[in-house]
């Protein structure tokens, strides 16, 4: 039962669908869907400079290309190497309003104006509403950028902090946690990206122990180095009817396990994947050598699927 017709109220390129079969209940919106993030508060700007190329963008003469350690090839995110590391990488793109010569129609470029994928947004019998793909979404491709409210670090102490954790951007701290808040401690000035009243899809994102979306750090429209965006591409491919997850950390896992035993109450995994950080009892699992051949069978008949799509695509 589709109740929403566009969870984006237009300001997406693709209508995004709210559905709910589990009690056909109505979708409660507590948020106001935007596209980029709100900023309310005084921030100061420390602008970076984007490239100056005339004609064409070039390792060794594009500034945006030769600053960025995370690489683009063919509109997305390289994966040659592997997933780029969050915590080392980053991606310098090409923007109209920060590039003056090619600004930002070159082949450096990531993002799209607007959320331009078919998905839909579903709700789930035990983890509340969730993002579910409805094409084809080849590995290394742009999803969306987390948005919300940015509020000073200050600000946040009036408001729920139930899933905020630290993310310093800009130092190496592995044990963070990426989950419904980010926290950018940027040199002196640390922010929130608050996703509560304002923000787009990525709020709804749930967490499985196989996940197939991973964060990376980027600048694009604005090069405000007190404020680096943050987005999430897919981390292998995704086929049509596949939920768009992210993982939210062994700490995060840590810590809501420990607050649900301070009440007497039980916290598990509902994610769908047969090797789980804390499943529910009677919950079918595998054991990781198994756990490990399902995952290579999975990713194998993804690519095959996406790749048949992607042959057919070139046809017409």
């Amino acid at each position: 039962m589709i109740v929403k017709e566009d969870l984006s109220n237009g300001s997406a390129e693709c209508k995004i669908p709210v559905v709910n079969v589990v009690d056909n209940k109505d979708f409660k919106e507590r948020f106001l869907y935007v596209a980029e993030n709100v900023e309310k508060e005084d921030f100061v700007q420390k602008n970076l400079n984007g490239c100056n190329c005339i004609d064409v963008c070039l390792p060794g003469r594009c500034a945006c290309i030769d600053n960025s350690t995370t690489r683009i090839y063919d509109g997305k995110i390289d994966l040659t190497n592997g997933i780029p590391d969050f915590y080392e990488r980053i991606l310098y793109e090409c923007d109209k309003n920060t590039c003056l010569g090619c600004r930002g129609k070159c082949q450096w470029r990531l993002t799209p104006e607007k959320f331009n994928l078919e998905v839909e947004l579903f709700k789930t019998p035990l983890a509340g509403w969730a993002v579910r793909s409805r094409q084809p979404i080849e590995a290394g491709t742009f999803i969306a950028e987390f948005v919300g409210e940015v509020v000073h670090h200050s600000s946040m102490a009036h408001r729920p902090i139930d899933y905020a954790y630290d993310l310093p951007l800009l130092e190496i701290n592995k044990s963070a946690n990426i989950c419904i808040f980010f926290e950018f401690l940027f040199l002196s000035l640390p922010a929130y990206v608050d996703p509560h009243v304002f923000g787009n899809i990525t709020r709804f994102l749930n967490h499985s122990c196989f996940e197939n979306l991973h964060p990376f750090r980027y600048y694009s429209h604005h090069r405000d180095k007190s404020r680096i965006s943050l987005g999430f591409f897919a981390s292998r491919d995704i086929i049509p009817g596949d939920e768009l997850t992210i993982d939210y950390g062994p700490e995060w896992w840590k810590g809501k396990i420990e607050e649900s035993k301070k009440q007497n109450q039980t916290f598990f995994c509902c994610c769908d994947w047969v090797y789980c950080i804390n499943p529910a009892p009677g919950k079918p699992q595998m054991n990781e050598k198994d756990a490990i051949k399902e995952m290579k069978r999975r990713i194998e008949r993804n690519h095959a699927i996406v790749m048949c799509w992607k042959e057919n695509q070139r046809n017409f």
